[in-house]
């Protein structure tokens, strides 16, 4: 950030030199001959290739600070999910997870890599441009003082509508990949049935609520650059009339003139841009929230004994509470070492969660499940997982050999 900065004050003060310059070259080719500012133009010509490169350089920086952000945050939530992901899955959806780990952090990339570097800029260039229109001439800095606050707080009253907008958009974009994965799992099953018209039908409705729904940001970010737009105008417009009526009855000198209305465009246009970059930029803040819910979300507790075998399983007054669900009650029952056990009922009776709790993907409301006579929050989960073989409903077979399923067993990571 510190770089980002560098460029914000650089461009500021280039652009002060630009204006100086430009205004003086102007007089003197009315006032002398062209070859009088031969060595002015030279100076100019540096100065705009300065500028291009500073514009060049702040774009290369904060495209390179967006990437190593994107990194991180990827490589934070991967971390989160391989340590706790089946009980994230169940609060947020292997959906949205999905979205977010995909669409959602690439969508940061507006966020750091334009719209915080102009916050910066718009943060120091207009109040050092500001500031050298008001020591040349102090009506139009009065003006510039007046008008300049006024693109913030329309840019503040319409980002709130973008916010909500933008917040209903994602919405409906989680509602739309949540039922086109249920839809994609279960797609055979619909087929056999001959239910995947309706569904078809369903997720028709989902995609044009989540074009409805864009169309509106849409419209609104549009309707908030034209209000930027027209106030940016109108304060530029009230800086040239007042120097012109100036200029006109021989109140004000004409470099100073022209210095000050060459200056006027640069105090308005970086704020105009942090409006215009909040824009694209409002899909990573939306994402950023639920990305950072996640990674602040507290690890399972888990204790320090290291479980070694298992001799006796024991689950008591066991309640499991899902959000939007009634609770599922679980019977008491004990498993001791060598027996055989079914656990059979309808589906949503309890027996995926009776499995989910005991490797505890997901932890019970109320009741305690104790292994060896020990509550098995005393267990550290590696050694707790490591000892316990599942076979999912429908397994599926890597095109590898038998090793890397041995590894998972061992809880260490599979490269394929």
């Amino acid at each position: 950030m510190l770089a980002t900065l560098a460029v914000a004050v650089a461009t500021a003060v280039v652009t002060i030199m630009q204006a100086f310059l430009l205004s003086s070259i102007i007089v003197k080719i009315f006032q002398e001959r062209l070859t009088s500012v031969s060595p002015q133009l030279t100076t100019l010509a540096i100065v705009f290739g300065l500028r291009a490169l500073l514009s060049y350089i702040g774009e290369q920086v904060s495209a390179r600070i967006a990437v190593s952000i994107r990194a991180e945050l990827r490589t934070q939530l991967t971390d989160r999910l391989l340590d706790d992901g089946a009980n994230l899955t169940y609060k947020y959806g292997a959906a949205k997870i999905s979205l977010l780990a995909s669409r959602g952090i690439s969508a940061l990339d507006a966020y750091f890599g334009k719209f915080l570097p102009q916050i910066f800029i718009a943060l120091l260039v207009p109040p050092m441009v500001g500031i050298v229109i008001f020591t040349q001439d102090k009506l139009a800095g009065i003006i510039v003082l007046t008008t300049v606050p006024l693109i913030p707080l329309f840019g503040a009253l319409i980002g709130m509508y973008t916010a909500k907008a933008t917040e209903k958009r994602w919405r409906s974009l989680g509602v739309l990949s949540s039922h086109f994965l249920d839809l994609v799992t279960g797609l055979l099953t619909l087929k056999t049935f001959g239910r995947s018209k309706q569904q078809e039908e369903n997720l028709e409705k989902s995609g044009e609520a989540y074009r409805v729904e864009t169309m509106k940001t849409l419209r609104l970010a549009f309707l908030s650059s034209l209000a930027l737009e027209i106030i940016a105008t109108l304060s530029v417009a009230l800086i040239a009339v007042s120097v012109g009526l100036r200029l006109v009855n021989g109140s004000m000198d004409f470099r100073i003139g022209l210095l000050v209305i060459i200056l006027a465009p640069d105090v308005y246009w970086p704020l105009r841009m942090v409006g215009a970059h909040f824009h694209s930029a409002t899909d990573g803040i939306e994402a950023s929230r639920t990305l950072f819910e996640i990674l602040d979300e507290a690890h399972l507790p888990e204790g320090t004994t290291e479980l070694t075998e298992i001799h006796e399983i024991a689950f008591r007054d066991v309640v499991v509470a899902y959000p939007g669900r009634a609770p599922i009650a679980l019977p008491d029952f004990t498993f001791t070492r060598g027996d055989l056990i079914a656990l059979t009922g309808p589906s949503g009776i309890g027996k995926s969660t009776a499995i989910s709790l005991l490797l505890r993907f997901i932890t019970p409301t109320t009741g305690t499940i104790t292994i060896n006579g020990i509550e098995i929050t005393e267990y550290t989960l590696r050694s707790l997982r490591s000892r316990i073989a599942w076979i999912p409903q429908s397994p599926r077979f890597i095109n590898a050999t038998t090793r890397p399923p041995g590894r998972l067993k061992e809880g260490r990571r599979v490269k394929y």
